[in-house]
Formats: C-alpha cells, sequence, structure tokens
C-alpha cells in the first residue's frame, strides 16, 4: 500500500546526496529513497489498467526506481564520460575510414579522405561532415552512386587530370600554358599518397590547383602579377606568399575544377585558410596577403551560399583595408576596434614617383603617412603596410582595395545588411582611390597623375566626356556601377520616409543627379561579346562567346534603376514603365546566354539577385494587368524564361534554389 500524505510527512527533511533513485533525479523530483520503489515511482503507476501498468512494467521496469551503486558522480565525472564515450566514437570512425581506403578501388570509391562515399550501412549510419556539407548546398554527395562510380573510372590508370571534362577548360591558362603534368598513376585522393594529412600539398597538387585558380581568377577581378606570383611560391618566408593566402587559392582552386576528387577536400582548405588569417593578424605577417586572402575566402562564402559568414568576412576585410587592427588580438572582431589608417581608400594618384620611391626608407621609419594619400590622412600614425616599392605594388593594392569595395557593396546588396565602406563620410573615411588600371600599365608605368577619378566624380555633369582619359578597365566599370547601385538603393527609400516640401525637394535632386550618373554610365559601356581587360571594341565575331563580366555589369546597370525607381512605382507611373522596361532589358540579357556562358560565369550570386528584382517587377505587373482583367500572357512567358535562367545557374550555384522557390511562392499568391 503506498505511504500516506501522513507518512511522507515524517520523512526525512533531507536525504545523503546521491541516495534518490534515478529517476527521480531524472525528473527533478524529490525522492524518499524507498525500497523497492520510492513513493514518487509507486504514485506513477496509480490509475494504470492492469493491461496498461503491464506494458508499463514491460517497458520501464529496469529504468524505474533503480539506484545508483555506491556514491553518485559528480557532474564533472558525467562530462568526462561522455568525451571519454565521443573520443571512442571518433576512433572507431577514423579506423572504419581507414579500412575503407586502405581497400582496393574496385571494392569501393576513395574519393576522399572523410567522404563517407564506400556505400556500405555504416556509411549510411554515419555520414561524414564533408557529405553534410555538400548536402547543405545541395550539392549532391559524392558517396551517390553516379559520382561513386565517377570517381572510380576518373582515377583509373589512364586518367589525366588536365583532360577530365569535369573540370574547366585547359585552353582559358593559354597565357601560362596547361597546368603542369601530373603523373597519370599519382591520383590525388589515393590512399597511398594521403596528401590532404601534410601541412602543405606536394608539388603536383599545390601546382595544378594554383593553375584552375589563375585560369578563373580574373572573372572575379582578382589579379595578379601571375609570373612575379609563381617564381615566388618556392622563395623562404617571407618572400614567399603567406598560407593564408596559398590555402584560399587551393580553396577556389578545387572548388572550380567541379569535380568531386577535389572539391571534397574544400572545408579542410576553408579550415586552414581562416586559421592562417588569425595567425597572419597576431604576428603581423605578410599583411597585404592577409587582406587578399580575405577577399578569396568571402568570394568563395558567398559563391557557395554562405552569405551571412561572407558578409561578416567581407566586413573584417574592409575594415582593415581602410584601417588598422589589434596585432594582438586572435579574434576577428577586433577589425571592428580601430585606432589607425591602413590608407588603402585614399590613394589619390596611380602614379608613385621617385620622391616617394627615394624616401621610402624615410617614410617608413618615422611611421609617417601612408603613401599618396590624401591631405587629411597625412595627419593620422603610418600604415600597417610597408609603402610600395614600386608602380606595381602601388597598382596592385589600387585593385585589392577595389576588389574589396565590390565584395562589399555587392554582398550586403544581396544580403540586405549594411556594408563597411562608407561612400558619402567625413573626410577621414570618404573613397579617394582612383579607379582601377590594369597591372600591365602600372607595371610599364603607363599611368597619369591626372587619372584621379574616383567615386564623387560620378555624379559630375560630362564626367565621361571631360574627366575620362580613356576607356575603364572592366574592374572600374564594375567598380563604378556598384557605386551608382548601392547608392541608388539608399537613395529610394528615402522617398517613402519623409514627405515634407523641403525632403522631397533634396530627394528629387539627387534623385536626378544618381539617374545622370546610370545614363551617363550605360552610355559608354561595351559590348558583350568584347573581350580583354577593358572590353575591347570590336568584337572579333558575333559567334564569339559572351564577356562574363561586362554581361555582369550591363545587368548591374539595369538593375541600378530598378532599384532608384523602385520605391517610387507606386505614385509616379514613368517610374512604374521604367522599372518593367529594365526589368525586360535584364530578361533579355539573360536569354543571350548560351550553355558555355553558364560554364564560365563567376558571379552567380549577382545574377540570381538582380533575375529575382526582374521576376518581382514582372509579377507586380501581371496582378496589376489581372486586377484589370487584361492580357497578362506576354508576362506569364517572360516569367518563364527568367525561371529558366534561373535554372541554368544550378550546375555551378545549387543556392539558386532559394531564389527559384521564393519567385514560385510569389506566383502562386
Amino acid at each position: 500500500m503506498p505511504p500516506s500524505r501522513d507518512d511522507e510527512s515524517t520523512a526525512p527533511s533531507a536525504l545523503r546526496k546521491g541516495a534518490a533513485c534515478l529517476q527521480c533525479r531524472k525528473r527533478k523530483m524529490r525522492c524518499d529513497a524507498g525500497q523497492p520503489h520510492c513513493a514518487n515511482c509507486v504514485k506513477g503507476k496509480k490509475g494504470l489498467s492492469l493491461v496498461q501498468l503491464y506494458n508499463h512494467h514491460l517497458s520501464h521496469s529496469k529504468a524505474d526506481c533503480q539506484y545508483a551503486a555506491g556514491r553518485a558522480k559528480t557532474k564533472t565525472q558525467l562530462l568526462r564520460e561522455k568525451i571519454q564515450d565521443l573520443e571512442s566514437k571518433i576512433r572507431a570512425l577514423e579506423q572504419h575510414s581507414s579500412a575503407r581506403h586502405a581497400s582496393s578501388p574496385g571494392e569501393s570509391s576513395s574519393s576522399s579522405p572523410n567522404n563517407g562515399s564506400s556505400g556500405d550501412q555504416d556509411d549510411a549510419e554515419f555520414p561524414s561532415p564533408v557529405s553534410e556539407f555538400r548536402a547543405v548546398l545541395g550539392v549532391p554527395a559524392s558517396g551517390s552512386s553516379s559520382s561513386a562510380s565517377a570517381a572510380v573510372s576518373s582515377t583509373g590508370p589512364d586518367f589525366d587530370l588536365s583532360q577530365s571534362s569535369d573540370l574547366y577548360n585547359p585552353e582559358l591558362f593559354s597565357i601560362w600554358g596547361p597546368p603542369p603534368a601530373i603523373d597519370p598513376s599519382f591520383s590525388p585522393v589515393g590512399s597511398s599518397a594521403k596528401w590532404w594529412e601534410r601541412p602543405e600539398p606536394p608539388p603536383d597538387i599545390r601546382n595544378y590547383l594554383v593553375n584552375v585558380f589563375l585560369g578563373r581568377s580574373d572573372d572575379f577581378h582578382f589579379y595578379l602579377n601571375k609570373p612575379r606570383f609563381l617564381l615566388s611560391l618556392d622563395f623562404p618566408p617571407p618572400e614567399c606568399p603567406h598560407p593564408s593566402l596559398m590555402n584560399a587559392i587551393y580553396l577556389l582552386g578545387a572548388h572550380f575544377t567541379n569535380s568531386p576528387e577535389w572539391t571534397v577536400h574544400e572545408p579542410m582548405f576553408l579550415a586552414r585558410a581562416r586559421e592562417s588569417l588569425l595567425a597572419s593578424l597576431a604576428h603581423s605577417d605578410r599583411l597585404f596577403d592577409f587582406l587578399m586572402a580575405s577577399n578569396l575566402v568571402a568570394y568563395y562564402l558567398y559563391r557557395t551560399g554562405r552569405f551571412l559568414e561572407g558578409h561578416h568576412q567581407t566586413a573584417g576585410a574592409s575594415r582593415f583595408a581602410v584601417r588598422q587592427v589589434d596585432p594582438h588580438s586572435s579574434s576577428s572582431s577586433s577589425l571592428i576596434d580601430v585606432t589607425h589608417s591602413c590608407g588603402l581608400h585614399q590613394i589619390i594618384s596611380p602614379v608613385l614617383d621617385d620622391q616617394q620611391l627615394g624616401d621610402v626608407a624615410a617614410r617608413g621609419a618615422r611611421a609617417s603617412a601612408p603613401w599618396s594619400v590624401s591631405d587629411m590622412s597625412v595627419r593620422r600614425p603610418g600604415s600597417m603596410l610597408p609603402p610600395p616599392r614600386d608602380g606595381l605594388e602601388q597598382g596592385q593594392r589600387i585593385i585589392v582595395f577595389w576588389q574589396t569595395y565590390l565584395l562589399d557593396k555587392l554582398g550586403s546588396a544581396v544580403t540586405s545588411l549594411p556594408g563597411s565602406l562608407p561612400d558619402e563620410a567625413d573626410p577621414l573615411t570618404e573613397i579617394l582611390t582612383a579607379w582601377p588600371r590594369t597591372l600591365d600599365e602600372y607595371e610599364r608605368g603607363d599611368v597619369r597623375p591626372d587619372e584621379n577619378a574616383t567615386i564623387r566624380n560620378l555624379y559630375e555633369p560630362y564626367y565621361s566626356k571631360t574627366i575620362r582619359r580613356r576607356r575603364e578597365t572592366l574592374q572600374g566599370l564594375q567598380a563604378q556601377i556598384t557605386a551608382l547601385h548601392e547608392r541608388a538603393s539608399r537613395l529610394s527609400p528615402t522617398y517613402l520616409a519623409d514627405t515634407s516640401p523641403q525632403a522631397r525637394a533634396i530627394f528629387w535632386q539627387k534623385f536626378q543627379d544618381v539617374e545622370k550618373a546610370i545614363a551617363n554610365f550605360s552610355g559608354q559601356l561595351p559590348g558583350l561579346r568584347c573581350s580583354g581587360l577593358m572590353g575591347e571594341i570590336p568584337p572579333t565575331s558575333t559567334t564569339d562567346p559572351i564577356n562574363t563580366v561586362i554581361f555582369v555589369t550591363h545587368t548591374l546597370a539595369h538593375l541600378a534603376v530598378i532599384q532608384l525607381h523602385n520605391s517610387l512605382a507606386a505614385d509616379v507611373p514613368t517610374s512604374y514603365e521604367t522599372c518593367l522596361k529594365s526589368a525586360r532589358e535584364i530578361l533579355r540579357l539573360a536569354t543571350a546566354l548560351g550553355p558555355g556562358d553558364y560554364a564560365r560565369m563567376a558571379m552567380e550570386v549577382i545574377l540570381s539577385y538582380a533575375w529575382t528584382i526582374s521576376a518581382q517587377v514582372l509579377i507586380r505587373h501581371q496582378r496589376n494587368l489581372n486586377r484589370r482583367y487584361e492580357d497578362a500572357t506576354q508576362v506569364e512567358h517572360e516569367l518563364d524564361l527568367i525561371v529558366q535562367a534561373m535554372e541554368n545557374l544550378r550546375g555551378t550555384y545549387p543556392v539558386v534554389e532559394f531564389q527559384l522557390q521564393k519567385v514560385a511562392d510569389w506566383r502562386r499568391t
């Protein structure tokens, strides 16, 4: 018979520590430590039918009212036991993975050190972190039957990496020739080599990944003096590139192969790049390499759909390009706590004159102001970066700054988060750096002091006719339209924020300035099929492939028009029509892309964003037509074409699935 409430009151008020039954401890209930069953466990069985009681006994008899033998374990002991249990499971998984890689290629697909692609039951039970990573991105796991068979066939004795159809076209490496020959008997994922366990890849792997990267680097404005860079690979530190830069290059090189044998190593290279970035900051070691590596990691994160991580990485790189960090802090948040300027945002002249070159040592010794900066910057302490040794290094810093600017502004647009580099700011933070030229021009000294136009000049009347001395580089054009897009995106919402006459007058003045600047810019863009770093005119043939950098620039120009007029579309009929016209222009550009153009695209993040905005404009027009009971067949067809273009990005940018789902939801509602 269960004890009464009076009996419970006579029980001791406190038990010896560890005397309570396991069930009461789990439920955090007061226990009387009754034997063989405590009062709580007995009460828990009241009210059950005989059948329920029997079933309860079968399922809980081993757990109910059990007492720990001996003294209860402390929380520390329990945590240590948990850690030991997890470590034993990790060792078991490692042994399982080693056993799988030790097997012959005919028995299992050893396409990576940890991809879990053998296809056994154990692999399904213990999915690897890499397979989970690829699943998040929407990429088929390398352990699928199709990729497993591909891995077996591609790592056979006759496999040549440079001839694999899955890799980027080796003909695009013509400047340096084909990638270095790799021994056909050497497999990058072979169980005998295990190169991924070494701190640095062996020369064959290093050279291959570097060449794959260099074949695509111009597409996202990462320009290097390639002969100088390749020669420096075998130099001793600190003359060689910093490990952070090399691991970032390996990361994108593996990513651009689009082959499971290489892409499976992306998490490893990303982890190494991040670790090396912290080491570079901690020791103030090759900080310009740190900035370049930060940009590459941010670009990779955006490209793989990890937008918040990409924005965080870009914010750090942007602040570092403008400001100094605490070199003794190992946290990336130190990038925000700034004390000194690096001066990259105020390189007002592309020319490094003889007086500057002769004064490099003196300025470095007294830690004076950064090289070629504005008068306001001269008042600050010196840059963390040493002065450039020649015009090529000066140009390299200008180019890297604008690459940082592009990542900051375009990443801000995609994530709807604020950027880190202001366009309109106080004299200490205003961007004054001249638009970038090509590295060859900097190296030859083919730049002039009067080629110092920057963001502020975009809004001057007749800028394209009076300020520009020659055609802009493609990086310069993309930086300019990015600045115009960012200004339009910030200005348009202010139309609804303040409706007072004075505020509206200020708004319309700024609106007209931006609208004219976009029109002036669009009027001097080269054609889609123009080649080279400056869009050389004319193209050799109308059947030439589309220049993807120029394509993205044209798309951004029309997108900037939409962003400028979008907030006015409900009140101003001309703005409504302007948005619709620009959306259709973006669609017209998209329909010109062929399969080869999609394969060479490097800015899918921006294209998917622009196409999503265009679809939103067309859906708004379709709803208005439906309200007026007018024919919306043409708009429906146009939306189908945009969806088709976005679907064509799936091969290289799986994250587009999110935008596709968003467009589908809009069309349904």
